[in-house]
């Protein structure tokens, strides 16, 4: 039922989605709050599953303000210091290819924090849908 959601949001050219990425999950000891135009949108956390989320109802015509609180979660230890562990934010459109994979080909907001960052940070953005 979950993939049936995603392609349905995913086949709609007007949404936009917010997508999360990591190449080793719970290693860069992030967490995100995701804000679109002082709306909390989502809270991702680094041990978590992959999120796509909806995020149309926030987006407005014109000029979009997104802000990501990132909190470094030591958890004890650090997990990681390199700089090639990553988590990402991607806020875009993006579509299925043929093997059930999200690829995202030209996102608005392409945000990235590594195992090596270790400041906690509120970084802003804007983007104009195309």
């Amino acid at each position: 039922e979950g993939t049936r959601n995603v392609q349905a949001l995913l086949s709609d050219p007007r949404s936009f989605q917010l997508y999360n990425f990591r190449n080793a999950p719970g290693l860069s000891q992030y967490d995100f709050d995701v804000f679109i135009n002082g709306n909390l949108v989502k809270t991702i956390k680094s041990g978590e599953p992959q999120v796509v989320e909806d995020v149309t109802k926030y987006v407005i015509p014109g000029s979009n303000t997104v802000t990501i609180a990132a909190r470094k979660n030591f958890g004890g230890a650090r997990k990681s210091e390199s700089k090639d562990v990553y988590q990402r934010v991607y806020i875009g459109k993006g579509a299925l290819n043929e093997t059930g994979a999200i690829v995202i080909e030209s996102p608005e907001i392409d945000y990235r924090k590594t195992a090596a960052d270790v400041n906690n940070s509120a970084d802003q953005m804007t983007f104009v849908p195309k």
